[in-house]
């Protein structure tokens, strides 16, 4: 069997002797990578979300006086689009408003029926569904697998 030479192994390429001297031959065009890449993206991530305003602020039936020639009478939801004095929406002012409509005293406690046979404080059904206990005289047993540990083992006296 050959042995291993006692030498170390050959030098490594130039290219990685460069990168082992200057690590900033690697990094830097790294970094800038990330951080073009981040300005790249932001511009089309602005772009996506421009596209996504001019389609939802946009009235639907812009084009249809022209092709109809029939005048158009604006749907509430685009006269609630067009509307200059239409109120932002806020979490907090919506709750107190659906509070302040509401008599919160005016209800009563509506109980709702059982199913069948389930018993009213936690002792189990009386009939439960069951399987009929033929349902498992169709399957076959399984044959079990024989393992060396099931095996059984010779007594000791015969090896010697």
């Amino acid at each position: 069997m050959p042995s291993l030479p006692n030498r170390p192994p050959r030098g490594a390429s130039s290219f990685n002797r460069m990168i082992r001297r200057n690590p900033a031959l690697f990094g830097v065009p790294f970094i800038a990578l990330i951080v073009g890449g981040s300005f790249g993206l932001q511009n089309l991530t602005q772009l996506r979300y421009d596209v996504h305003d001019r389609k939802t602020n946009r009235a639907p039936r812009t084009l249809a006086p022209l092709l109809t020639r029939l005048p158009q009478v604006p749907t509430e939801d685009e006269k609630l689009l067009q509307s200059k004095q239409k109120r932002k929406f806020d979490i907090r002012d919506e709750y107190f408003r659906m509070q302040a409509k509401e008599d919160a005293s005016d209800w009563e406690p509506k109980r709702i029926e059982r199913p069948a046979g389930t018993p009213e404080w936690g002792v189990a059904p009386e009939n439960p569904r069951q399987l009929p206990d033929d349902s498992f005289a169709e399957r076959k047993p399984r044959r079990a697998r024989r393992r060396k540990e099931d095996e059984p083992k010779p007594p000791e006296d015969a090896k010697q």
